[in-house]
C-alpha cells in the first residue's frame, strides 16, 4: 500500500475511515429533504461527542501520566541562582 509507513497503519486505516464514511454517508437520493437535514444535524452531533469523549480520555490519561511522572519543572526548583549555574559548569 503506497503512501503508508508501515502495513499495520495502512490495515488500522480503513476501519476507522469506514466508521466514519458511514456516519457521513447518507444516501441523499433515498431520503426527503427534511429527513437528510435532520440525520445530517444528528451526525455531526454524535462526531462532536465522540471528539469530546476522546479529548476528556487524552487529558485524564496526561493527568495520570503527570502524576506518575513528574518532571522537574514541576517538582525541582522553579529559578536557579546563576551562581549555581557557574558551578555546575565546572
Amino acid at each position: 500500500m503506497r503512501k503508508f509507513k508501515s502495513m499495520k497503519q495502512a490495515q488500522r486505516f480503513p476501519g476507522t475511515h469506514a466508521a466514519v464514511y458511514n456516519l457521513f454517508n447518507l444516501g441523499r437520493h433515498l431520503v426527503s429533504a427534511e429527513t437528510y437535514r435532520y440525520r445530517r444535524l444528528r451526525a455531526f452531533a454524535t462526531w462532536e461527542k465522540a471528539v469530546a469523549i476522546y479529548k476528556c480520555l487524552i487529558g485524564v490519561y496526561l493527568e495520570l501520566v503527570r502524576q506518575t511522572y513528574p518532571l522537574e519543572s514541576d517538582v525541582g526548583p522553579k529559578y536557579l541562582a546563576p551562581s549555581k549555574l557557574k558551578n555546575s559548569k565546572s
